[in-house]
Protein backbone atom coordinates (compact mmCIF):
# COMPACT_ATOMS: atom_id res chain seq x y z
CA UNK A 1 0.00 0.00 0.00
CA UNK A 2 1.19 3.43 -0.91
CA UNK A 3 0.67 5.75 1.67
CA UNK A 4 -1.47 9.07 0.42
CA UNK A 5 1.23 11.57 0.22
CA UNK A 6 3.55 9.60 -1.98
CA UNK A 7 0.43 9.11 -4.02
CA UNK A 8 -0.01 12.83 -4.03
CA UNK A 9 3.90 13.36 -5.29
CA UNK A 10 3.66 10.81 -7.97
CA UNK A 11 0.73 12.34 -9.08
CA UNK A 12 2.18 15.47 -9.45
CA UNK A 13 5.20 14.37 -10.63
CA UNK A 14 3.06 12.99 -13.42
CA UNK A 15 1.61 16.01 -14.01
CA UNK A 16 4.53 18.29 -14.43
CA UNK A 17 5.72 15.63 -16.56
CA UNK A 18 2.66 15.69 -19.09
CA UNK A 19 3.13 19.48 -18.94
CA UNK A 20 6.32 19.88 -20.06
CA UNK A 21 5.42 16.90 -22.44
CA UNK A 22 2.58 19.56 -23.87
CA UNK A 23 4.45 22.20 -24.05
CA UNK A 24 7.31 20.44 -26.11
CA UNK A 25 4.85 18.89 -28.20
CA UNK A 26 3.47 23.01 -29.12
CA UNK A 27 6.89 24.14 -29.54
CA UNK A 28 7.59 21.31 -32.33
CA UNK A 29 3.96 21.92 -33.94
Amino acid sequence: MTTPSAALCLKRAFDTTMRQFQSVKLRVD
